[in-house]
């Protein structure tokens, strides 16, 4: 009897380590997978670039009276909506990458390198060399079978590049195509003003016309607040990773496991309002 007590005082904790890490690398999963879908947000943007310039182009033309008539030359924004488009796919593949490695599973998991997309491209150097470098780790990750007794290193030396990635993607997106967007609400207020001002319709033309500028402003206005949203969305997954990697030594910290699920909760909760934005 001696002897299975010794044999049990030594078991539990090392069955409570065991089981205390798993509740951990869950509390981790579930941040990746909520941080995964966050960033997956951008695909359902409302606008980009490239639609800005496009839909600017058509004002130009009704102004005028004219029909296709106007040089649209849309290239740049092309470009940048297409770097963006590889950045966000870039991050959303390396936390689903983490999902995968915290909950044992990289044997099963795909990812198709995305940085070559970049080449050809005017990308700053320091970005490019980030996604080429987060590609490179989670390539390495899936290539050389990590398992979850890699996952510090592999979060530790992700986060410096995904970290570049986050800030450049919410620069672009959350500021500078919302300064975009403000410029077109501005152009089609004074539009609006000139219209009202020239028109020669009766009471309820005029009125027809206000009405419609109120619904334009008010989808604009709709879609500046997703583009803010999906900015602290990226800026929650940027501190709630850096957060992690910053904690590596105390996985097994009840402080930890608390702030992971608020980090995931509040991505959870700012992808909640995007979508009902977007109805």
């Amino acid at each position: 009897m001696k002897f299975y007590r010794y044999f049990y005082r030594l078991l539990y904790p090392a069955l409570f380590v065991g089981l205390s890490a798993c509740v951990n690398l869950q509390k981790v999963n579930d941040f990746a997978v909520s941080a995964g879908k966050g960033a997956g947000t951008y695909k359902t943007l409302p606008l980009s670039f490239s639609s800005i310039c496009q839909d600017n182009c058509k004002e130009q033309d009704i102004k005028a009276g004219n029909l296709n008539s106007s040089k649209c030359d849309c290239s740049a924004e092309r470009q940048a909506d297409s770097v963006d488009d590889v950045f966000s796919k870039t991050i959303a593949g390396y936390l689903s990458g983490l999902d995968q490695l915290s909950a044992d599973k990289t044997t099963d998991y795909q990812f198709d390198p995305l940085d070559t997309q970049l080449s050809g491209l005017n990308v700053p150097s320091e970005t490019a060399g980030a996604c080429a470098k987060l590609t490179g780790i989670l390539t390495k990750a899936v290539t050389d079978g990590y398992r979850r007794n890699k996952l510090k290193a592999y979060i530790c030396e992700a986060d410096p590049p995904l970290q570049i990635l986050l800030k450049y993607l919410r620069s672009n997106v959350s500021i500078s195509l919302a300064i975009k967007l403000t410029a077109s609400k501005s152009k089609l207020e004074g539009d609006y003003v000139d219209l009202l001002r020239n028109s020669k319709e009766n009471d309820y033309q005029r009125r027809q016309i206000i009405q419609e500028f109120y619904s334009k402003t008010a989808a604009i206005e709709s879609q500046l607040t997703q583009l803010k949203a999906f900015g602290a969305l990226l800026q929650t997954v940027a501190a709630g990773h850096r957060q992690l990697a910053d904690n590596l030594d105390k996985f097994r910290t009840a402080d930890l496991k608390s702030q992971l699920s608020g980090y995931a909760r509040l991505i959870g909760d700012i992808r909640t309002q995007i979508e009902i934005l977007r109805k």
